[in-house]
């Protein structure tokens, strides 16, 4: 009997035992699979977050990946990404020692050593690992790039004529920032007819749309130089510092501050760090526009009022504009300038004429922000 009792009751438990059927709401997220490989882990996960997370993973991978392993190369990429450039240039020049290494890989190797090289401000170990690329694959689509980041190193030496060199031949190639890189030189040294006649040379380059405005406008800027910058007058300030609204004594700084655009924290860090620098010679100011845009909500709204617009670009500036002086302007001055883009730069001399403008990309290594020092002190005396 107790034996019935012991087989019933064990029935009815298992009448209230659910079963593992489909995975439901209720049920908690299955754990995400380890990566497998060092390049998976590169692929589907490291490539796509920030460099904090790949520092943590190329500790992981540091102790399983030995130099003398193809993926060294993978774990070059990690390091890269985690601004660790000693160690990527480890990676990246052991994987060259590497017999069978993929072509597609040897090349990214030497590309990258060559930018953490700049990075490191090696110069001549930079120049070297892109004169090696360019040799053992010239016919490679990467090779405007690497003409294009050579020449940005050789200006950072200080070998302007092998910049201008090096940006000339990326143009050929069809890489159109290299001839805003080639223009800058000469406008940044004064040479303005020199800038106009590299534009005409290198027009057709720029039959794309998306090229063609940029090349409009650029044309246009140098078209201007010498002539007086459009007032500020009628600007209202929108910023924490105190932004003046006529020119002179001294030069003045002009930065689109377009608080829409990506990444406007850390424009607004080197913007300031610029500021610090200059502006006891230079009045910096940062202007603004009207666009139709929520600075807050970070979207376009078409029903905002320019009254509500102003506000928000005010709330904004006052909780990441690190202080900037700044001038909600006409959108009649950034047509007169010409200024488009978010982070574009422009310098007008003591006398309020135009004299320099760079249109920013925000580069990892601060090359636009170099080209703007350098203007700064060849075209204001500083």
């Amino acid at each position: 009997m107790r034996a019935l009792h012991r087989m019933l009751g064990a029935l009815l438990l298992g009448a209230f035992v659910v079963s593992p059927g489909p995975a439901g709401a209720d049920d908690p997220p299955a754990a995400p699979a380890a990566p497998e490989t060092i390049a998976q882990d590169w692929k589907k996960g490291i490539k796509l977050k920030n460099s904090a997370h790949a520092k943590e993973r190329g500790a992981y991978w540091e102790a399983k990946v030995k130099p003398a392993d193809k993926d060294i190369f993978w774990l070059g990429m990690i390091w890269d990404k985690a601004r660790e450039h000693e160690k990527a240039i480890a990676c990246f020049e052991a994987y060259m020692k590497i017999e069978g290494g993929a072509d597609t890989n040897r090349e990214s190797s030497l590309a990258k050593i060559l930018d953490n090289q700049a990075l490191l401000k090696n110069w001549e170990k930079a120049i070297a690992a892109g004169q090696e690329v360019l040799k053992l694959y010239p016919a490679s689509k990467n090779a405007p790039g690497t003409w294009s980041d050579l020449g940005r190193v050789y200006r950072r030496k200080g070998d302007l004529e092998k910049a201008a060199g090096a940006f000339r031949e990326a143009t050929v190639l069809l890489r159109g920032t290299a001839l805003f890189d080639l223009v800058d030189l000469h406008m940044t040294a004064g040479e303005i007819d020199k800038a106009k006649a590299a534009m005409n040379e290198h027009r057709s380059v720029f039959q794309k749309e998306a090229l063609k405005v940029n090349f409009d406008m650029l044309e246009a800027f140098l078209g201007r130089i010498g002539q007086p910058a459009p007032s500020l007058e009628a600007g209202i300030e929108v910023g924490s510092g105190e932004a003046v609204k006529a020119y002179g004594p001294k030069p003045t700084f002009l930065y689109h501050a377009h608080v829409g655009a990506q990444l406007f924290k850390l424009r607004m860090a080197n913007w300031q760090g610029l500021r610090s620098a200059w502006e006891e010679n230079v009045n910096c100011v940062a202007l603004l526009t009207l666009k139709k845009y929520d600075a807050i909500a970070q979207k376009e709204d078409l029903t905002i009022t320019p009254e509500q617009e102003q506000e928000k670009i005010m709330k904004v500036l006052g909780e990441e504009g690190r202080g900037t002086p700044a001038l909600l302007v006409p959108q009649s001055v950034f047509d007169a300038l010409p200024m488009r883009w978010p982070g574009q730069m422009i310098l007008v001399d003591a006398e309020g004429k135009l004299r320099w403008m760079r249109m920013n990309d925000e580069n990892n290594d601060g090359y636009d922000w170099i080209c703007a020092q350098e203007a700064l002190t060849k075209l204001t005396g500083g």
